[in-house]
């Protein structure tokens, strides 16, 4: 039989098509399922390319230089004399152009630099206008800059030096001419003058750009844009696990990027709000960014470019640009999200991330009548949780006029890398709550830290004030962005995995984006308020600090809105400084502040002394310090301060100090959860230290127990005893719970029929731990073993999550009895699998395994414990449609006549 032969042209066509298919396969994309804040990347490459962006790499550069007798330079006064041009005074005419000139129309347009190299020959006695010096556009007749130079400008005399004029050449192929005009003061020499194209600028839009259009298929490039004095070129990737190869120049990649690449799209200098428009159009051009005055560079070996789209010349006003915005392309673009970045400022930075998107970028003041009335048509074009990112012109402007129409703003302006902290897994490992303190007649004084909304500050100063020496040796509270949830995931795990019992995580300022909630109309305001619960419960969020304006209260229906959407919130701080303790609802406190932002150690002890004066020591009495870190404020300030304070005070966590606020108002300490009508867990006694005779049975309403050397019931040794309690445990919250067994002796503890705590042998007076996850108001089987050898007795059974602070497990949710009598929770019989986890498409597949021919019910909780859906399957599975689930973390309960299975997913 003959080979089948496959004509050349058809076989290159075939590899063409898989090779396509192939890379389609591998190429991963952005995933922003309706619900979500803010887009999740794909992972990160393993191996990074580093980029550095902050000037220490040098900019590609142009420079032009004409001698001062050159042919092509023009003179009115003075002479040749050897290496330069000399005015002399009584020899040369005053007052006249001693030179001018070339007329070049090499320079092209952007940012440049003229240099003026002069010498005097004496530089004492009056200082003198010695010459003016200039730049003027010879094509238009424009002067671009100028300056007047005097005697004492010049450090020396008799030797030369250089003047520098920084201006913009507004065009291509336009004559430039740099001119000295002699005022006859002074014997003056021109030795050159130059032009020097500083590319600095043009190279950060350029790099940007590239780092944007490649990071969005898998984030590959991370640029380094701080200082010396900043986090550290390798912090992060350190941190978060990745490797990275450091390029000799940034260029490299843009030679090894470049088949990913289609063009350019070129800017206008003389009209810079055209890079924001570009950035705007990068993504659907697969394009970069580049000046003229790198196009040259871009357009020849080795890169070849084609220009795509060149915006010179097309627009005469900043207002026409994003007008034109507007009408042509923002109706094609997401509104879920609009980026305020200032072109003449923000030249990289947060750039990539708006260009991997696609999204709009603008930069409108609000206080500017004609670009306020544009600002209003894109926010009010953006559907409800919608998120304005970068920055404003100003910040109480710009934060009022995105609430005004209910956008927040989650400043991230200078975020360096979020393609790739986006790329992070997005489980978050939140440190469980520890135990709350004791309520006395004592000032109770919580710190916080401001300013953590700001996505750039939790990447750069916040991750410094991180490795602060004193941090941990205080109770303070850190404020964070919830969107960190979507946007930096891995970041907030790394805090959270660092983190110390005094380092107490909340939502910085007002929920899961900066606003001023106040000014929400109430449809979106519970819109808000039911997202950030929902952000807070995945970033482990128990405290929000609200602000209204810099300094506002919080008005009623906010502080309502709150109450009856965010269940599990412990307590809102406020800006009205000193202002009195509001009850919304009578179930959500409201404290203002006793300072909103203070700058040193001096005014925060100063708040406290006043906020105290008067308190005569009858009840306890609450203060919260809120500090700003621009001032170099740090843990050790905290920790300074507190050591200030006698024994009236007591610092404690932002967290605690709502509970305490709670517990003095007669409110739950645990807002939200189930609470359980639990009588406590059987407990059988025996003696022998392995169960060998029994002597009595009792309910324990919980297992709080120091028996010390007594017996610890009547019959019972008090020596070589054991104790066995069984029953159920119903959880307050669905998530991760941490239980603890402290005990002279040795404990195990089964939850679920899992083995969470072994210590059959352990060490006396040890503390040991172990996690399972449950679902809010289910019972899970619990059983619990305990011995005691010789001396001292006892034994403690406490448990926490994100959302449950460290305490022994009350009675309330501990259930006497088999989980016959409840809800069994074993998952021996049943297997059921759910893929794909996390679920992408808005469907999820449930699957039971071969052994099981029973119907079963399928119902979806929410982080605390509400029913979301409910469904019924069959073996050997159902495909369940959750498109309208929000994105977030849910536990599937598959219950069937026996057992039921809780496994945790992600729904994005």
């Amino acid at each position: 039989m003959k080979a089948l032969r496959i004509p050349r042209n058809i076989a290159a066509l075939l590899f063409l098509l898989l090779l396509q298919s192939f890379y389609t396969f591998t190429m991963a994309q952005i995933n922003w399922p309706d619900g979500q804040l803010l887009p999740s990347f794909p992972a990160p490459a393993a191996t990074q390319d580093l980029i550095y962006l902050n000037g220490s790499v040098t900019p590609y550069a142009k420079t032009w230089r004409w001698q001062a007798e050159d042919s092509t330079i023009s003179h009115n006064t003075g002479r040749l004399e050897t290496d330069g041009w000399l005015c002399q005074v009584g020899v040369d005419a005053a007052n006249q152009y001693m030179i001018y000139g070339p007329k070049d129309r090499n320079v092209t347009a952007g940012p440049n630099v003229a240099e003026f190299r002069m010498k005097i020959d004496s530089n004492t006695g009056s200082d003198d206008a010695i010459a003016v010096i200039d730049v003027r556009n010879a094509t238009t007749g424009a002067t671009l800059a100028s300056q007047t130079v005097t005697r004492l400008q010049f450090t020396t005399a008799g030797s030369y030096m250089s003047f520098k004029l920084a201006f913009s050449m507004p065009a291509d192929s336009q004559a430039i001419e740099l001119r000295v005009y002699w005022k006859g003061a002074s014997y003056t020499k021109v030795d050159y003058v130059g032009v020097t194209q500083d590319n600095a600028d043009a190279e950060l839009y350029l790099f940007s750009s590239l780092k944007g259009i490649i990071n969005r298929t898998q984030p590959r490039i991370f640029s380094y844009e701080g200082d010396s004095g900043a986090e550290g070129a390798y912090t992060w990737m350190q941190s978060l696990g990745s490797k990275w190869l450091e390029q000799s120049s940034n260029w490299v990649l843009v030679s090894k990027y470049r088949k990913e690449i289609s063009g350019l799209i070129v800017y206008d200098p003389a009209q810079i709000h055209t890079v924001n428009l570009a950035a705007t159009l990068a993504k659907d051009q697969n394009a970069i960014i580049a000046s003229p005055s790198l196009q040259a560079k871009l357009t020849s070996t080795p890169y070849n470019f084609p220009v795509l789209v060149d915006l010179r010349g097309k627009f005469t006003s900043k207002q026409q640009i994003y007008q034109t915005l507007y009408d042509t392309y923002w109706p094609n673009i997401d509104h879920r999200l609009l980026i305020g970045l200032n072109p003449e400022v923000h030249k990289s930075s947060l750039r990539e991330y708006a260009i991997a998107l696609g999204a709009a970028v603008i930069w409108l003041d609000p206080k500017v009548s004609a670009e306020n009335l544009l600002l209003s048509r894109f926010l009010s074009s953006m559907p409800a949780g919608s998120n304005y990112m970068g920055w404003w012109p100003e910040e109480e402007p710009g934060v009022t006029r995105g609430s005004v129409y209910g956008i927040p703003t989650i400043a991230s302006d200078f975020c360096t890398n979020l393609t790739y902290h986006s790329g992070m897994p997005r489980g978050i490992t939140v440190r469980p709550m520890p135990a709350k303190p004791m309520l006395q007649n004592k000032i109770y004084v919580a710190f916080v830290l401001s300013d953590g909304d700001n996505l750039q500050y939790v990447e750069h100063l916040l991750r410094k004030l991180w490795n602060n020496a004193d941090r941990g040796s205080v109770p303070m509270g850190w404020t964070m962005s919830p969107a960190m949830v979507d946007a930096m995931p891995g970041a907030l795990n790394y805090f959270y995995k660092t983190a110390t019992d005094n380092d107490n995580l909340i939502s910085g300022p007002s929920g899961y984006g900066y606003t001023y909630p106040n000014n929400w109309t109430s449809s979106r305001l519970t819109q808000f308020t039911t997202k950030t619960e929902e952000y807070n419960n995945q970033a482990g969020f128990r405290v929000v600090t609200v602000w209204n304006t810099i300094t506002g209260g919080i008005n009623l229906n906010v502080g309502l809105s709150f109450a009856n959407n965010a269940p599990t919130l412990l307590g809102m701080t406020a800006q009205n400084t000193g202002g009195a303790l509001s009850l919304y609802n009578s179930s959500l406190p409201g404290m203002p502040l006793s300072c909103n932002y203070c700058y040193s150690e001096q005014t925060m002890k100063d708040a406290i002394a006043s906020a105290a004066s008067g308190w005569d020591g009858t009840k306890p009495k609450f203060i919260i310090i809120q500090a700003q870190p621009w001032t170099n404020i740090t843990p050790t300030s905290f920790k300074n301060v507190m050591n200030s304070l006698n024994s009236n005070y007591s610092v404690v966590r932002p967290d605690h100090i709502f509970q305490l606020i709670r517990e003095a108002n007669n409110l739950s300490v645990n807002p939200g959860g189930v609470v359980g009508t639990g009588t406590g867990l059987t407990g059988t006694y025996y003696n022998g230290m392995n169960f060998e005779t029994q002597v009595g049975t009792r309910t324990d309403a919980n297992i709080n127990f120091s028996w010390g050397i007594g017996s610890p019931m009547a019959g019972v040794n008090t020596d070589a005893f054991s104790v066995r309690w069984t029953g159920q445990v119903q959880p307050r919250y669905s998530g991760t719970y941490t239980f603890y067994s402290t005990g002279d002796n040795a404990c195990r503890v089964w939850v679920d029929n899992q083995l969470v705590i072994d210590k059959w042998t352990g060490t006396p007076g040890a503390t040991y731990t172990g996690t399972i996850t449950l679902t809010a108001g289910q019972k899970y089987d619990i059983k619990v073993e305990y011995f005691e050898n010789t001396n001292s007795a006892g034994c403690k059974l406490e448990w926490a999550s994100a959302l449950q602070s460290r305490e022994a497990v009350p009675q309330s949710q501990l259930y006497a009895g088999s989980s016959s009598a409840g809800i069994r929770t074993t998952s021996r019989a049943v297997g059921v699998s759910v893929s794909p986890n996390p679920v992408v498409n808005g469907m999820m597949n449930v699957s039971m395994d071969d052994n099981s021919d029973e119907e079963a019910t399928l119902t979806l909780y929410d982080l605390y414990g509400k029913p979301m859906l409910n469904t019924e399957i069959q073996k050997p599975g159902k495909q369940v449609n959750v498109s309208k689930i929000p994105a977030g973390m849910y536990i599937v309960s598959v219950r069937t006549n026996e057992n039921v299975v809780n496994k945790v997913i992600a729904i994005k």
